[in-house]
């Protein structure tokens, strides 16, 4: 006695659509997992980044140094004058008190323009 495959051979393409769904279905977990961490953390940042405002900082004390540079491309070396500064400033945060940063740059080719707002 001979089986039929008439049955099995109209099966296939829904058993192969079902096997698709299924993997779409899979892979689009994790997309969806993570599209919602990342509009959580977007809610939460966004309100802490319109917080920031700009302010001013008030220029406590400056100091340059000025020294000489030695540069080397290949086997040809230069001396330049290099300036090293310093900044020490302070500015209020949105709590009203005040913080006092030092900021340093070195072996720069110019100083900073030297101005009283």
């Amino acid at each position: 006695m001979r089986q039929s495959h008439i049955g099995k051979s109209d099966e296939w393409p829904y058993s192969a659509l079902r096997c698709g769904c299924f993997c779409i279905f899979i892979l689009l977990i994790p997309c969806i997992i993570w599209g919602s961490i990342s509009a959580s953390s977007y809610v939460r940042y966004r309100n802490i980044r319109k917080n920031y405002n700009n302010t001013a900082c008030m220029l406590l004390n400056y100091t340059v140094l000025k020294h000489e540079c030695t540069f080397c491309a290949s086997q040809l070396c230069s001396s330049n004058t290099c300036f090293n500064e310093q900044f020490l400033v302070t500015y209020p945060i949105s709590n009203k008190t005040y913080i006092t940063s030092v900021f340093v740059s070195f072996d720069k080719d110019k100083i900073h323009q030297q101005s009283q707002v």
